[in-house]
Formats: structure tokens, C-alpha cells, sequence
């Protein structure tokens, strides 16, 4: 779920990310139309919208590993964004595929503190835009 501002000031934009068959999308954007604040609701198959993924990776380091954390950040174009004497924190956006091969990359040996992932994985799903 993501909302947005508009170029109308009284209207945001909210985009759903949902799952399920034909008659269950039809279904949502049924109920999302008979709300009263919904303007408008626009149904994104898949392959109709470009979607980025962001992820935020802590990874642990050490004297030995972290020159090697860094070259696969770059090779990624990948953005370190925050350096601890023992972690990076690195910023990762692309398609759901670089992401992945990324953080295959990073799991040899390495601990992740921490990591958060701004879309759902795995399996087909379609986009709704909503104006309310």
C-alpha cells in the first residue's frame, strides 16, 4: 500500500498491490467503487506498469569481508548508505530479479542484522491505483 499526493490537493493517490484470480480482482475493484471517497480506480495487469523494488540491507562486516561488500555494492550500483565499524547498510533498487541475485550474493558467510523490502514476492499480482 503506498499513498501518494495528486495534483489536486483535496485528492491523494493510493496504490494497492493484490493477489488472486480474475473474479476476486473484479470483486475488490467492485467494493473499492462503492466506497464514497474513491474518485477513481485503475486496474494494472501485470506487465502494463514498470515496478521497482527498494531494499534496505544491513549487512555485518569485518576487516576481512568488507572490501568484498563493497565491490559487489558497486558491481549492483548499489548505494551504501550508512557505515558502522562492524555493518554496512546498503540501498538496493531494481527489478525483482537484481534484487534477488544481489542478496544470493550477499548470504555466503554473511549475517544480515537487518534487511526491509518494500514489495510483496513471489507470484503474479496486479497494481490498483485509487483516487481518493
Amino acid at each position: 500500500l503506498n499513498v501518494a499526493p495528486t495534483a489536486d490537493p483535496t485528492a491523494s493517490r493510493m496504490t494497492i498491490v493484490t493477489r488472486g484470480d480474475d473474479a476476486t480482482l473484479e470483486q475488490i475493484v467492485k467494493q473499492l467503487n462503492k466506497l464514497a471517497d474513491v474518485l477513481k480506480v485503475q486496474d494494472f495487469r501485470e506487465g502494463e506498469y514498470v515496478d521497482r523494488e527498494l531494499v534496505l540491507v544491513k549487512v555485518a562486516v569485518d576487516t576481512k569481508t568488507r572490501a568484498e561488500v563493497m565491490q559487489i555494492t558497486d558491481i549492483f550500483r548499489a548505494k551504501i548508505v550508512d557505515v558502522q565499524p562492524k555493518s554496512l547498510t546498503i540501498e538496493v533498487t531494481g527489478d525483482e530479479s537484481k534484487v534477488e541475485k544481489f542478496l544470493h550474493l550477499m548470504k555466503p558467510g554473511w549475517r544480515w542484522p537487518g534487511i526491509r523490502r518494500n514489495w510483496p514476492r513471489g507470484g503474479e499480482h496486479r497494481t490498483l491505483n485509487v483516487e481518493l
